[in-house]
């Protein structure tokens, strides 16, 4: 019905849906929202999703933000955009409330910047 009405379908998840994510393109998602996204294979589910739904994620808020390194952060940043860029459906997109979660605005500033392509090459 959402689809007849012209609109999309967003599945924001805490936790791994590895295991029914089939299921959940199966039923129309067409976008996964994930601020975990080191729970996945990203490889794997980007060969899943690919042409059928789109993940809109941050850099890891757990296992990679806070870490406060400026390679790491930025390694992650650009091995999620190699898995999902082509065809598979990537919108970058930064944590609302990094304070939170112990992570300076800087910090997430360094993904950004790999996303923007302000980093090239």
């Amino acid at each position: 019905a959402l689809h007849e009405s012209g609109m999309k379908l967003l599945l924001h998840s805490c936790g791994c849906v590895d295991g029914i994510a089939d299921d959940f393109i199966g039923a129309g998602i067409d976008v996964f929202q994930f601020d975990q996204p080191m729970l996945y294979d990203f490889e794997s589910l980007s060969r899943r999703i690919k042409g059928k739904a789109t993940l809109w994620s941050p850099v890891d808020i757990q296992k990679d933000l806070p870490t406060g390194d400026k390679e790491l952060i930025q390694a992650e940043a650009r091995r999620m955009i190699k898995a999902f860029h082509q065809g598979g459906g990537f919108i970058a997109k930064d944590y609302p409330s990094l304070n939170d979660i112990g992570v300076k605005d800087e910090w997430a500033g360094w993904a950004r910047e790999i996303f923007l392509g302000m980093h090239n090459e």
